[in-house]
């Protein structure tokens, strides 16, 4: 059984659920897991930082209302920004993996 889990982990699919000059955030998923990826993220201006709180929780609001329990985000261990940011929006973190911190969010 854990080896057929193990298996589906690993067909995640993903796409940008985010598209905007101040940043590009990717959602990677599979029946058992979300994933919120900043993939790139403009200077954090107070204004830009705003922006990126209201598109996080907007995002944590639909991976709800789509049935996961908890929305998991990677952020660049050495984007020190971001990762204090997404620590403000209810995020825990959880362990670094592959160069990303690993954070988790229950709803």
């Amino acid at each position: 059984m854990t080896e057929a889990i193990n298996s589906e982990l690993t067909k995640s699919k993903s796409f940008d659920i985010v598209t905007h000059p101040n940043g590009i955030f990717r959602l990677e998923y599979n029946k058992w897991i979300a994933i919120l990826h900043l993939k790139e993220m403009s200077q954090l201006t107070p204004t830009v930082y705003r922006w990126a709180v209201d598109k996080v929780n907007e995002i944590a609001d639909f991976t709800q209302e789509m049935g996961y329990p908890i929305l998991h985000a990677a952020i660049p261990e050495d984007n020190i920004v971001v990762n204090k940011m997404i620590l403000r929006v209810g995020f825990v973190y959880k362990d670094t993996l592959d160069g990303y911190n690993m954070y988790e969010r229950n709803y």
